[in-house]
């Protein structure tokens, strides 16, 4: 039997921009996941592939998809345009929205952020995939790709290849104080998730009736935290 591939297409035109070589540890380092970047050509974000909108930054910066197949993509519009609350970007779509491959996702103003954010390069994360793995895409540093074109590749592997195996073991609540200035976006929340595999614990972070496990990157943006206000989370090892 031929094997299955799911691709992800260039959400804008843009040149490319390997994930090692985007000045931000994060994404260089693959915290949140596999992927790439791009340095955009365009003032429009567009879905890279066909699903549910999950996510959408409180501050319009960044957009998670989930395929139907469960593959969740994250588009994040430059590197600390959070900090912009929202200035220059103009969202086209809501969380539970169902999108086609190339519905328009945002506008943006590209010298707005190009003035006051770090940089306009767009990484496109794969934060999670479970059952697919990635597969070489040929793109390299410094590649012209259209809005359109193939950009990722991901491909089905056998389910016993990825099975999960539950955390057991006591629990523990503790009341946090979120003092972060941006509040809990993506680069604090893929490092609530490293803190958590590495020391092999399921993490939960619960705000009023809001509740997200720590491995769900998108969850965990969903509950749009904000700093000065008591947090409680539950650990079980």
């Amino acid at each position: 039997m031929s094997s299955s591939f799911l691709t992800l297409v260039s959400p804008i035109k843009g040149i490319v921009v390997p994930l090692a070589e985007v000045p931000d540890p994060v994404f260089a380092e693959g915290a949140l996941g596999q992927g790439i970047a791009l340095d955009p050509l365009g003032d429009c974000l567009h879905a890279p592939l066909a699903g549910e909108v999950i996510q959408c930054a409180r501050t319009h910066h960044a957009f998670t998809l989930r395929s139907d197949a469960g593959v969740e993509v994250l588009i994040h519009l430059g590197l600390d345009t959070v900090t912009l609350e929202g200035r220059g970007i103009e969202p086209c779509v809501s969380v539970g929205q169902r999108v086609e491959v190339g519905d328009l996702l945002c506008h943006f103003d590209v010298d707005k952020l190009a003035c006051e954010a770090t940089s306009l390069i767009t990484p496109l994360i794969v934060i999670d995939a479970p059952g697919w793995r990635w597969a070489e895409t040929g793109l390299k540093s410094g590649d012209v790709v259209q809005r359109g074109d193939s950009l990722v590749v991901l491909e089905a592997i056998a389910s016993a290849e990825h099975q999960a195996v539950s955390a057991q073991g006591p629990k523990g609540e503790r009341s946090v104080v979120l003092a972060l200035e941006t509040g809990l976006h993506a680069r604090p929340a893929a490092r609530l998730r490293a803190i958590a595999r590495e020391h092999d614990v399921s993490l939960n972070l619960t705000h009023a009736e809001h509740s997200a496990n720590v491995d769900s990157i998108s969850g965990l943006m969903n509950l749009g935290l904000t700093s000065q206000r008591s947090r409680h989370w539950g650990l079980a090892a």
